[in-house]
């Protein structure tokens, strides 16, 4: 005959291959009443867009012209890229159907495509230069945003210096 204490630990093996050993039950009370005074007003979305109204610190890239009527709200550059963004009150899909023309026109192949961003290749298929384009619509405020970056292909000793750090890890 088995002990009592054998059964109970068999037991609990047992629920436990099933997947029962962990068992919790929790009991919620029904609230006795809503509270319902938020005002939309209370509700801060940030979701909104500094405009300017002039072209920021900056310059424009020499590979594609910037889409017109649309003024230069961010600029950053160093040896990997260069990230220029811009305002313009224009439709979000001229705005896309002009980089796509200009970019075609000007021999970049697309690569990939999404409702946000547009991406572009052009050169060596293993060393490609890249542009891409990516798209924000505030609609409340009836701005589009594009921001432009451009990768150039990298040298000898940029390629040898990102093998460098791979290995690293």
């Amino acid at each position: 005959m088995m002990s009592m204490k054998r059964y109970l630990a068999l037991s609990i093996l047992a629920l436990l291959a099933v997947g029962g050993g962990c068992i919790s039950t929790t009991v919620v009370e029904p609230a006795d009443s809503v509270v319902d005074d938020i005002d939309s007003s209370d509700i801060y979305f940030d979701d909104a867009v500094d405009v300017v109204t002039a072209d920021v610190y900056g310059k424009d890239l020499t590979i594609v012209e910037r889409y017109p009527a649309s003024v230069r709200s961010y600029y950053s550059s160093n040896d990997y890229e260069t990230d220029v963004t811009y305002q313009t009150t224009d439709d979000m899909e001229a705005v896309r159907t002009y980089f796509n023309s200009a970019l075609t026109a000007a021999g970049w192949a697309n690569s990939e495509e999404a409702t946000d961003y547009m991406e572009y290749l052009k050169g060596d298929d293993a060393n490609p230069e890249i542009m891409t384009v990516y798209f924000t619509s505030y609609d409340d405020q009836a701005i589009v945003e594009y921001e432009l970056v451009y990768e150039p292909a990298l040298t000898a000793e940029q390629l040898q210096e990102l093998e460098n750090e791979d290995a690293d890890f």
